[in-house]
Parts: C-alpha cells; structure tokens; sequence
C-alpha cells in the first residue's frame, strides 16, 4: 500500500506564465511611454517658456514707449505665429501621449488583475491538492493500523 503523493500540476500555469510576461511587456511599454510623454511635455514647456519671452520683449518695448521699427514688429509677430502654431502641434503631441500612456496604464492594470486571480486561483487549487494528499495520507495510515491490529 504505497502509495506516493503526486506532485501538484496546475493546468493554468501555461496562461498565468503567459499572462505574466505580457504583463512584464507591458511595463517595458509603460516605461517608454512614459519617457515619451516626459519629453514631449518638456518641449512644450521650453516652446511656451519662448512664447513668453518674447512676449515680455514686446510689452517691454511698448511699456518704454520706444519707437519699435515696423520691420522688428513684422519679425516679432511673424515669430510669434510660428510659435503659437508650433505650442498647439507640440500641445497635440503632449495629448496623444497621455492618451496613449493611460491607454497603456489600463491594459496593465487589467493583466495586472488578471494575473492576481490566476494566483489566488492557483494558491486555491494547491491548498486543495494538499488537503487531498493529507486525507490520502491518513486514510494510508488509518488503513496500516487497521491491519496491524488485526
């Protein structure tokens, strides 16, 4: 009557190791995407730190009531379309970087959760497969004494 506890197999390790590594991919991910979101919105920082510099320039020169040449006004309006244009596409830039970062957030959060419940599933699972090797046990050893006293 010997009788070997059998080792504990999980049928889902398969899907809990591979849902682990995509969500070991994902954090790769989420990593770049957050770099990728940090320096696009330092370039938007640095586009509206010249924007108003440029603006301090002209409200300087006009506080002094100098006489601003006309082809320096042209330049400094000139230069101030551009980078008012240039501060909304890098604003747009900024945008779908945070879109994209939480988009990435929330697909990690999810394999995130779904990894835990194949854990807690598995932990499950082998408590069972222990209690049930346990029982095995015992009943192996109720059965011996039972044939040693006869």
């Amino acid at each position: 009557m010997d009788r070997r506890a059998s080792p504990f197999k999980y049928r889902l390790a398969p899907l809990l190791k591979l849902d682990q590594w995509e969500g070991s991919v994902l954090g790769v991910e989420l990593k770049r995407a957050r770099q990728l979101l940090e320096e696009k919105q330092r370039l938007y920082r640095e586009i509206l730190q010249r924007i108003e510099q440029a603006q301090v320039e002209m409200r300087q020169l006009h506080r002094d009531d100098a006489q601003i040449p006309i082809e320096r006004t042209r330049l400094l309006s000139a230069y101030l379309q551009d980078q008012y244009a240039a501060a909304e596409a890098r604003g747009n830039d900024v945008s779908r970087a945070e879109k994209l970062f939480e988009q990435i957030m929330a697909q990690r959060a999810a394999k995130q959760q779904k990894v835990r419940a194949l854990e807690q599933h598995r932990d499950r699972e082998q408590q069972e497969h222990d209690a049930e090797q346990n029982r095995a046990g015992l009943r192996a050893a109720d059965e011996l004494w039972l044939i040693t006293r006869r």
